[in-house]
């Protein structure tokens, strides 16, 4: 049965995940309550065991995205940018940068670049690309997405779905001088740059770069990618280039001293795009006096997304081509593997000889949802490579409403709504985490850490009677998991965006969505209709992304934090960069217009955190902030630079310090200093 109601069709898309539904559905395979019940039983009923002290870090803010435009309304002219320190501001402040895009380390300094408004533009392009219901105008409490109506876009030429657009910006931080400084160029490039979403350095060139703005993925991006290059001892602009040949370029890494970054191949430049490569390994071969050489080392089926060093040979994960979503022939999100790296690095000749070692398709048993898989972060750790899944919410449902005919071709918005349910909540995927070793061995062993055991699929009918496919539950392709449930047992964690090694453990990021889900995206769907919609913790869900830790090969994931750490708009750990002293996280946090800081709300726009052990090296008493002895009013000034103000209740899972030392003036250990704290020290320093 065809139903024609595109706005009751998003709110209950949205809201079947966390809300009891009961729908009539045919008798043959699962029952939607079926499905219902295996999500909950599988991740509601289910946490990942904490056992590590959160006290052995501690977290610094190091800087965080400002207000660049004053917000007037939706569809007014709107001020961007805007110079807040030279004019008042008769709107609200908007924060239009909400990515840590690309970030790397060079000497001691970390440079970083920024991606604009990414919330809107990702819903954009996937409308874009035939949601039924079209593209809405969002605004809520706390993001905007203006769309058709922004004044902006509309100047600048932009098409609906990327009208919030604005250019991205570079910055460095100098960890010794402890300050932020944002590098002004002038540079035309950077008006046709997505974001910078790609950061890597070697020796004294840093290299920062992005796609062009139409690069948010799916068959509609154009190239060029964008490259700028800096020397990282001065930071002297070196220059930019366009590769028109590539459409995207996301993470670099250094292996023996030499330089590779993956990027995404235009097939349209090949005489047969059909048989084209899906994307390439660069190794760069040029120094300061001529930054953009690069070679092709190596070729492979998808979009090359992440890379790691393992067994002395490098491995990437891919994204496939969505543009051949819906073709017989697909190469699945895949883990490739380069022959042996030689002494002198791989070479144009080692192109061809790289290895699928492991596919999408190897353990997802859904065909539909299989396609939808794209790569995560991988790392190498105490000799096992790690690697996870990232699957974008309900795009699976989507792709199945498109390939089983749950939605009229000459009219989209009529949909066979219960089937449609049935899709969404059967072929939705929490991220998987792997894990192999001695890959193309006879002892090659791969095996899933986090997963689906069994998992939902839409299969053949093997009855006489009913519809040619029903829903069951089906093993997976790998066998059970070792530890849990995908997602790490949190149903809203969809992307495995960062890993990195530090302090001799592996450190995982990810993007939990389930605030934008309940902060967003229905207020936004609902707000002709409820007005303001009450934000809601239901269940499930913890606002903010997560961060695990594994202590060491032999031992599940430990929790860290599950609130954006410290801020549960910050919905994704988006990069990480591991040093000896800390662990660098650049977060994705896109309510672009909680901008008050008075309210009991965090603040929208990226952040840049520094993680490190505890190693106060002289604890001082509880009061004795600078470990002199006794309290004194030199401590009054150390307490000051101590000050967090007041964690939100519950949401304090790592101490939020300025400093290690900082903890003498957490007198209740709750990991923040704040005004209940001040009162203790006073009492001390008084004597009271």
């Amino acid at each position: 049965m065809w139903t024609r109601t595109p706005t009751l069709w998003a709110l209950r898309i949205m809201v079947f995940l966390v809300f009891p539904v009961a729908e009539g559905v045919a008798a043959v395979g699962l029952e939607l309550d079926d499905l219902q019940q295996y999500w909950t039983a599988s991740h509601w009923d289910r946490a990942v065991e904490t056992s590590v002290e959160k006290s052995d870090f501690v977290v610094s803010m190091l800087a965080k995205a400002r207000p660049d435009e004053c917000y007037l309304g939706m569809g007014e002219d709107n001020i961007y940018p805007f110079d807040f320190g030279a004019g008042e501001c008769t709107g609200r402040p908007k924060a239009n940068e909400s990515y840590v895009f690309g970030l790397t380390r060079a000497g001691d300094t970390l440079w970083f670049g920024s991606a604009p408004n990414m919330g809107c533009l990702v819903y954009g392009t996937i409308a874009e690309q035939g949601i039924p219901g079209g593209l809405i105008e969002l605004q809520t409490n706390f993001s905007v997405c203006e769309y058709a109506a922004g004044v902006y876009g509309e100047e600048n030429g932009l098409p609906d779905h990327l009208a919030d657009w604005r250019p991205p910006s570079i910055y460095t931080y100098d960890l010794n001088l402890e300050e932020l400084t944002k590098i002004e160029i002038d540079e035309p490039r950077l008006f046709e740059t997505l974001g910078i979403r790609s950061a890597g350095s070697f020796g004294d060139v840093v290299f920062l770069a992005g796609p062009h703005i139409t690069g948010m993925g799916g068959p509609d991006a154009e190239g060029p990618v964008y490259m700028y290059a800096f020397r990282a001892s001065t930071g002297e602009y070196l220059g930019s280039e366009e590769y028109g040949e590539f459409l995207n370029i996301r993470k670099w890494v250094v292996v023996d001293g030499k330089l590779y970054t993956g990027v995404m191949v235009n097939k349209d430049l090949y005489p047969d795009p059909a048989t084209a490569p899906g994307g390439a390994v660069l190794r760069w071969t040029g120094d300061e006096s001529n930054p953009f050489s690069f070679e092709i080392v190596g070729l492979v089926d998808g979009d090359p997304v992440e890379l790691a060093a393992h067994e002395g040979r490098l491995f990437i994960s891919t994204w496939p081509d969505f543009g051949k979503l819906f073709e017989e022939q697909f190469d699945y999100t895949g883990l490739w593997m380069s022959p042996v790296i030689p002494a002198d690095g791989l070479t144009p000749a080692d192109a061809e000889g790289w290895t699928k070692v492991w596919s999408a398709r190897d353990y997802e048993q859904d065909e539909v949802s299989a396609r939808m898989y794209n790569g995560g972060a991988l790392a190498s750790f105490e000799g096992y490579l790690y690697w996870g899944t990232t699957n974008a919410p309900m795009s699976a449902g989507f792709a199945h409403l498109q390939t089983y005919g749950l939605v009229d071709p000459e009219n989209p918005a009529n949909i066979d709504f219960p089937g449609f349910l049935k899709a969404i909540t059967g072929a939705h995927r929490p991220i998987s985490i792997f894990r192999g070793r001695d890959f193309g061995l006879p002892s090659q062993k791969m095996e899933v850490l986090y997963g689906l055991e069994p998992m939902p699929a839409f299969v053949e009918n093997p009855g006489p009677d009913g519809p040619e496919r029903i829903w069951s539950f089906v093993p997976n392709g790998m066998g059970a998991p070792r530890y849990g449930g995908a997602g790490f047992d949190n149903l809203f964690n969809a992307y495995t965006w960062t890993m990195a090694v530090y302090d001799d453990k592996l450190f995982v990021g990810t993007m939990d969505w389930s605030h934008m889900l309940m902060g967003i995206m229905l207020p936004g769907v609902l707000q002709s209709i409820i007005s303001p919609l009450p934000e809601l913790q239901l269940r499930g869900m913890d606002f903010g992304a997560d961060l695990y830790v594994f202590e060491d090969s032999d031992s599940p994931a430990v929790e860290l934090s599950k609130n954006g750490i410290h801020n549960r708009f910050s919905y994704g750990v988006r990069t990480m960069v591991a040093s000896e002293d800390g662990l660098y996280l650049g977060m994705a946090n896109a309510s672009n217009v909680a901008t008050d800081p008075t309210d009991l709300n965090p603040e929208g726009g990226w952040e840049l955190i520094r993680l490190s052990r505890t190693e106060c090296s002289q604890p001082g008493e509880p009061g004795d902030l600078n470990s002199s002895g006794d309290v004194d009013l030199l401590d009054v000034t150390v307490f000051a630079g101590c000050y967090t103000g007041a964690c939100r209740p519950g949401f304090c899972a790592l101490p939020l310090y300025a400093d290690e030392c900082c903890a003498a003036g957490d007198f209740n250990a709750d990991g923040d200093v704040d005004l209940s704290d001040f009162g203790s020290f006073l009492r001390i320093w008084l004597g009271a």
